[in-house]
This record gives C-alpha cells, structure tokens and sequence, in this order.
C-alpha cells in the first residue's frame, strides 16, 4: 500500500486517513482496545460498588490518571499494527498483541510520565480553584455555633460562599489548569508512538515529540477539542437513554458501564490510530521521511530484537 503521501501536515488528512485505517482493521483493533480498556471498566464498576454512585474528586483524579494511562498503552499497541498496514496491508491482531506485549515496559513507562505529567499540570491549577470555590467561612465554627451562624446568614438574606471576585480567581485557576494540561497533551501529542516505533527512552520520546509537534500545535489542539465534544456528546446521549429514571439504581448503572466500556474502547482505538497516524505524517512533513523508510526502520529493529 506504499502511495504518495501529502507532505505538508493536515489534520484533515491525518484525521481522514486514520479512520480509513481504523475500519479497514475494525476487528483487530476493536478487539485490541477493548482488552486494554477492560481495566477501566472494572476501576469503575468496583469504585462504585465500593463507594455508591457518587463521583467525588479522587474518582475524578483517578479516572483521569488511569484514562491516560491506558490510552497510552493502546497507542504503543497499535502503533506497530498501523506502521504495517500502511506499508504492506494486512495486519493481523497477534501482531499487534504480540508487538504491544514487547515492548510493554517501555510503553508503560513513557505512559506513566506523559499521565503525570499532564495530571499534575491539571491538578496543581484546578485544586486550588476547587478550594476557593468551595471555601466555606463557618468551617472553623463548632457545630452549634456553625448552624446558628447559617440560620442567622439565611434569615438575612447574605451568602456565605465565596465572594465573587473567589469565585473568580476560582474558575480562573481550573481554566488555567485545563489550558496548561491541554498544551502539555499538545507537546506530547506523538511521545507514545516515537517510544514504540523509534525505540527511544522516555526523555528522548518527549523531547522528539515536542519538536515534531512544534508549528502545528493549533491543529492539533483543534482535533483534541473536535474529538472530546464528539464524545462527550455521545456519552450524554447514551447516559440518557439508558438511564432516564433518577435516581440511578445499581442495576441501571451496569448497563451503562457495559455500553461505556465499548464505547470508550471505540473512541480510544479511533484516536490512537489517528495518533500514529499524526505522527507518520509529521515525520514526512518535518523530516522528508516517506513510510517506506520508517518501516524498513521497523524491520531493521524486529531483525535486531529478534
């Protein structure tokens, strides 16, 4: 399937071509991503059979932290099945399988630092914002003393939140966490797939995927958006109908974990293709580097390890 490829860098195209490997290989890859994003399922099915329905913030930490996680390992997973189907169709799921379990520790570790990294420039923003907004002036007050002053505040009418300028500074800080993450997930857009094909360390994998990426940021930042409203549409959609009662029963909600589980490995496997995909054609933009080179690269790497 070696063709002449665009070499100036478009989304559209990266996102155009992804798809298009993503169906030609539908049954590989969905049955790649849907064992890899099992764990998930089961973080979320055991956290709420542990501590009921409510979310609370370190569900929404860990969440977040084991997303990143594992989207990390589908991408090193995938990346080698998408190098070959580009270069010589077909590829087989044990290929794939087979390639993401060697180099596991090595997509494990740049998975972990690109999850903390991206967590901790979230967190270290939005825990302040969360403190502000939900600051509390009766907290230091003794539990008497605390409802007369509540009762008293009701009856006249006066708020006891935050103040409107907190509640700025609040909702500033978590933007900026949101903005900072995002361009951090930017930088590092390719880091996962240049540990898995170009067989580098986890400083080097960041440091190349900051120069690939360097000019073409904007577009990237633009299918990140595009791709997180799409699915953030398509889960409410879906809570919707599966759950139209409130409150939601147990018995509601394993349904919905079931249908998030599929659904979440879909939208992981369509973005991590388009990932490898991104990173093929930043190569040629950047680099003059045709698919033909990179996987006579990958070759010579299966023949070393081998």
């Amino acid at each position: 399937m070696e063709q002449a490829q665009p070499r100036q860098f478009s989304i559209r195209g990266v996102i155009l071509t992804g798809l298009e490997v993503f169906f030609q290989n539908f049954f590989p890859f969905m049955a790649l991503s849907l064992i890899v994003w099992f764990p998930i399922f089961l973080f979320e099915y055991n956290w709420t059979a542990w501590f009921g329905l409510g979310s609370g913030r370190t569900y929404l930490f860990l969440g977040m932290a084991i997303d990143i996680f594992f989207y990390g390992l589908l991408i090193g997973a995938l990346s080698y099945g998408i190098f070959r189907y580009l270069s010589n169709p077909p590829v087989s799921f044990f290929a794939c399988l087979g390639n993401g379990i060697g180099l596991v520790l090595r997509v494990i570790a740049i998975s972990i630092v690109v999850m903390l990294v991206q967590v901790i420039s979230f967190w270290v923003f939005c825990l302040p914002g969360l403190w502000i907004w939900d600051s509390d002036p009766t907290a230091g007050l003794s539990g008497f003393a605390r409802e007369m002053a509540l009762l008293r505040a009701r009856e006249l009418g006066i708020d006891l939140g935050p103040s409107g300028v907190a509640r700025a500074l609040a909702i500033l800080l978590i933007g900026a966490g949101v903005i900072v993450s995002t361009v951090v997930g930017m930088m590092l857009w390719v880091a996962v797939p240049v540990a898995a094909i170009e067989n580098t360390g986890t400083a080097d994998s960041m440091g190349r995927s900051r120069r690939l990426t360097k000019g073409h940021r904007w577009p990237i930042f633009g299918f990140l958006l595009l791709f997180f409203l799409v699915e953030f549409v398509f889960y409410v959609i879906m809570q919707l109908v599966l759950t139209p009662r409130l409150p939601i029963s147990m018995a509601d909600f394993v349904p919905l974990l079931l249908a998030r589980w599929m659904v979440g490995a879909f939208f992981g496997a369509v973005t991590a293709v388009i990932v490898c995909v991104g990173y093929q054609r930043l190569r040629m933009a950047k680099e003059d580097t045709d698919i033909g080179s990179m996987a006579a690269a990958l070759d010579a790497r299966d023949r070393f390890a081998g």
